[in-house]
């Protein structure tokens, strides 16, 4: 959270993940009083940035939300998702739901989509900029400029020449960063190097008469998947004529936005689609 002489502004509002423990934690009170938060700022649609923003709302939260128009159309996949999963969850083991839909339709009636790089004035003295973050589709790296200073807020960072995205956009004169570190100094391979790996995988399954389950993410690393195996049939011509199955609804409803916002892609998917 940022707090200035005037406003205070929430940078994102996640889920808990990754154990029985933490998922209970989403059910507890927000440290702070949802009603005094002015605004919200989203980096990104992935839930454990987004998640309980419906429960914000649930909670008393009244401001305005501002985030990139492909994470606005994402975010309310995600919410919905979700409700379904806990709603499930409820029938089955009488867990509690977070929030309605009426939360997710409040929400979405809160939000603001912008454009990378385009001034948003929060309120009279503090601006907003969202910036390319090469994430995932529509991901962004905040800068939040108020009381004559300057605050980088980094929210999930991603790496340069990857499929489909733009390289991430360069950080502006900040005088504070608040930086994410989900992979630390972890080294990740090339495109070209995932291309070879999934190639050989691919390649091997077919030689052997088998199938392949792909277990992957439903924001971008399933489409980032489907267009690597895209470019092995169709460009490199290194792959026979074989059927590819996505199944996750979640995934295929996001592929509609991708195709909705062809303005975030890089050279190389702007000139094959």
């Amino acid at each position: 959270m940022i707090e200035t002489s005037t406003k205070r502004i929430l940078l994102d509002c996640g889920m808990f993940q990754g154990s029985n423990f933490n998922s209970g934690k989403n059910h507890d009170d927000f440290t702070f009083d949802p009603a005094s938060i002015d605004v919200l700022l989203l980096s990104h649609a992935h839930i454990d940035h987004t998640g309980r923003v419906p429960k914000l709302i649930r909670d008393g939260f009244k401001g305005q939300i501002y985030t990139t128009k492909a994470t606005k159309e994402f975010a309310q996949l995600i919410w919905d998702d979700a409700l379904h999963i806990m709603q499930y969850d409820n029938k089955k083991f009488h867990t509690p739901i977070l929030y309605s839909e009426g939360d997710i339709t409040e929400a979405m009636n809160r939000i603001v989509g912008v454009d990378y790089r385009e001034t948003i004035e929060l309120s009279p003295g503090i601006t907003a900029v969202f910036k390319d973050a090469g994430h995932i589709f529509g991901s962004a790296f905040i800068e939040v400029t108020a009381d004559g200073k300057t605050i980088g807020y980094s929210g999930d960072m991603g790496n340069n020449n990857v499929p489909i995205l733009k390289d991430t956009d360069q950080l502006g004169n900040i005088d504070v960063l608040l930086c994410e570190t989900t992979y630390g100094d972890r080294v990740h391979e090339d495109e070209r190097t995932r291309k070879e790996i999934l190639l050989d995988v691919v390649t091997d399954a077919v030689a052997r008469g088998g199938a392949i389950m792909m277990p992957s993410f439903s924001l971008e690393r399933t489409q980032e998947i489907v267009y690597l195996l895209d470019e092995l049939f169709e460009k490199d011509k290194t792959l026979p004529d074989i059927p590819i199955f996505v199944d996750s609804p979640l995934a295929i409803r996001a592929f509609p936005v991708y195709k909705k916002y062809p303005e975030y892609y890089d050279t190389a998917a702007c000139e094959k689609y």
